[in-house]
């Protein structure tokens, strides 16, 4: 396959791995920047100074993955990681909408919580929002309606997941779904807001599971998430 621009956000989000760790992390991005565009990492400072640090020169961004992995931790959470990760220089952010709040009905007050999140961003960097479709709750119209308000926002991307399953969770269970439901989501989440970068993510394990993504997504607005070595596209 030909790609006419990275699209991998490589992943690691375990707050316990070591700074070796994510130093491989970036090793292995800088080895494939023909298709990787981004570490994503947690919030924590020297994980982010030694990402920004490792990453430098590459053409590879540094994004800070906060308010992980529900999204209730509120706007001053969301704000403070935003603005450490962006003074040590990350580029993008990506964060969870409110899923109690969805979950529950409240759906202005999840809109309103992005809103001002993204007002407050510094300028230049760019946010992606994770909806966790997973969730027994959502239905096809609510998957709609979701990225449709949250494209009027302004964001970056949409992401279907974080890759957790089988978890109880502040918004009910989460169940484990399959590659197959999460990129036909991530179809309806284009359908609704086709501005909008789609970003798949949770449960890409393989180099034909990103072909997979790619036959049904127009190749364009698609980003990848994963935590694997997928680096086998031809």
């Amino acid at each position: 396959m030909k790609f006419s621009k990275p699209f991998i956000d490589y992943t690691l989000l375990d707050k316990k791995a070591s700074l070796e760790q994510y130093m491989e992390l970036c090793r292995t991005a800088k080895l494939h920047s023909d298709i990787v565009r981004s570490v994503c990492v947690p919030p924590v400072l020297k994980i982010l100074k030694l990402c920004v640090r490792e990453t430098k020169g590459s053409g590879i961004f540094v994004c800070a993955v906060n308010d992980f992995p529900f999204g209730n931790g509120g706007i001053k959470r969301k704000n403070r990681d935003t603005i450490t990760a962006y003074v040590v220089g990350a580029g993008e952010i990506d964060t969870v909408v409110n899923l109690p709040s969805l979950s529950r009905g409240h759906f202005r007050l999840a809109y309103e919580e992005i809103e001002k999140f993204v007002a407050s961003t510094p300028v230049g960097v760019r946010i992606k929002v994770i909806l966790e479709t997973g969730h027994v709750w959502y239905n096809d119209a609510l998957i709609k309606e979701v990225s449709a308000e949250l494209a009027k926002i302004g964001v970056f991307a949409l992401k279907t997941s974080t890759g957790l399953k089988n978890v109880d969770t502040p918004a009910g269970f989460l169940p484990e779904i399959s590659l197959s439901e999460k990129i036909y989501h991530a179809s309806l989440m284009h359908e609704a807001a086709p501005e909008a970068m789609i970003k798949v993510a949770g449960g890409i394990k393989t180099a034909a599971d990103v072909k997979q993504v790619f036959s049904v997504l127009p190749p364009e607005k698609v980003l990848i998430g994963t935590s694997s070595p997928v680096w086998n596209l031809e």
